[in-house]
């Protein structure tokens, strides 16, 4: 039982709005007319607030897999009946989604593509519709295969650098190596439909420690790491 408030409207009135409620309440409501000779008896009825449609908060993203990661959040408020999570690539057409009991605010999202951006977006559902969505995004980290940086057709001074090529619609990669004892750092840039390059005017007997970094429009993506003498 609350504070009872009241309003007054003109005698020749049969509406009235009523504000600054509580949501998801039920109201009693009392009904008199008022005449010079004082109140009439009332009439008696009730009526019930909607719920607010609520947002989670704070989406955090860990346990990066090349086909999984963990998503979690802050929970919203009311009757929160489940969470749905919607995520779609950033790079292709794949799309997912799934849903957990209102009371949990943690999730593992797998099944993914390895070295894919991902945008993912929580709502909460209520009895009457979903709130505004909580939006994040993640990296998939590259397949095992991904990584490897393949060296062949070495000679004194030159080597051939292979990898495998990076999903989404890459700007070029950027290839870096450097002698693995110290020294300067070399880079050159291959086109993105290429997937190897000679690197030439090296030091004879020497090991180069080799990155490769597809890059996108946005920044960099995964990193692919090799060794070759």
């Amino acid at each position: 039982t609350g504070e009872r408030k009241e309003i007054a409207v003109k005698g020749d009135t049969t509406v009235a709005l009523l504000k600054n409620l509580q949501p998801a309440t039920e109201y009693e409501l009392f009904v008199s007319a008022r005449y010079t000779s004082g109140l009439g008896d009332p009439l008696l009825g009730t009526g019930t607030t909607l719920e607010v449609l609520g947002s989670p908060k704070d989406l955090v993203t860990k346990d990066v897999t090349d086909t999984s990661f963990a998503v979690s959040w802050t929970a919203t408020l009311g009757n929160v009946r489940s969470y749905w999570l919607k995520w779609k690539s950033l790079y292709t057409e794949e799309t997912g989604e799934k849903s957990v009991p209102g009371d949990v605010t943690a999730t593992v999202l797998d099944g993914l593509t390895p070295e894919t951006r991902y945008q993912v977006s929580v709502y909460a559902a209520y009895d009457r519709g979903e709130g505004e969505p909580l939006v994040g995004a993640e990296t998939t980290d590259v397949s095992a295969a991904g990584k490897v940086v393949v060296v062949s057709e070495e000679t004194e001074k030159s080597m051939k650098v292979t990898w495998q090529p990076a999903p989404g619609n890459v700007v070029n990669y950027r290839v870096t190596y450097k002698p693995a004892s110290g020294g300067r750092q070399l880079a050159t840039k291959v086109p993105a439909g290429t997937t190897n390059t000679i690197l030439r005017r090296l030091t004879p007997m020497t090991t180069y420690d080799i990155t490769v970094l597809p890059v996108y429009k946005q920044g960099e993506g995964k990193a692919r790491q090799g060794v070759g003498t």
